[in-house]
């Protein structure tokens, strides 16, 4: 999401990328096969939703992790929020949402938000050889196990998007979102 787009948004444009968020971020936390993040460098805000929807995530030393929107002025849609409480302890939760600090690759690796920590000239292939042995599994017994542990995330996330798909629009914005995003951006 680009600050400087987006202090500009009206309703209709709020409206359709929450939408837009509901619907990529959905479709890649209840994707039935698997999904292996490589994070090389800043996993923040919108960025940092790709990783928590992955079934392992291996990073360098130099990746960086966090939640931003409370700088932003603006709280987490309802789709990423229920990503990020079924994927972040209680703990991390709070941190990362509340204060908007991002996080090392060495406290996301021992909050347990990645797997593994790889050097830089060995994640993509690393990354590689974990998915390969992902793909050794049988494939519609991991897509069962996989909606298992995520089916009552999916459900809450169904829920709504049905919900907000039959109520009118609600402004994402705030009074304060605009400066706070024009304080970021200055």
């Amino acid at each position: 999401l680009n600050l400087k787009d987006a202090v500009h948004f009206d309703l209709p444009a709020q409206t359709a990328v929450v939408d837009e968020m509901d619907q990529a971020f959905g479709a890649l936390f209840s994707f039935r096969k698997p999904l292996i993040a490589a994070v090389s460098g800043a996993a923040i805000a919108g960025g940092l939703f790709p990783v928590l929807c992955a079934d392992y995530r291996i990073s360098t030393a130099k990746a960086t992790f966090g939640l931003a929107e409370v700088k932003v002025g603006v709280a987490l849609p309802f789709c990423p929020m229920e990503i990020a409480r079924a994927e972040l302890s209680p703990y991390d939760l709070r941190r990362l949402t509340q204060r908007g600090v991002a996080i090392s690759a060495d406290k996301a690796l021992g909050s347990g938000l990645i797997d593994e920590l790889v050097e830089p000239s060995e994640l993509l292939g690393h990354a590689h050889r974990v998915a390969a042995e992902y793909a050794e599994l049988p494939p519609q017994t991991y897509a069962e196990i996989k909606m298992q542990v995520r089916a009552e995330a999916i459900a809450r996330i169904e829920k709504n998007r049905t919900h907000r798909q039959a109520t009118r629009a609600s402004a994402w914005f705030n009074p304060e979102t605009r400066p706070a995003m024009r304080k970021l951006i200055e």
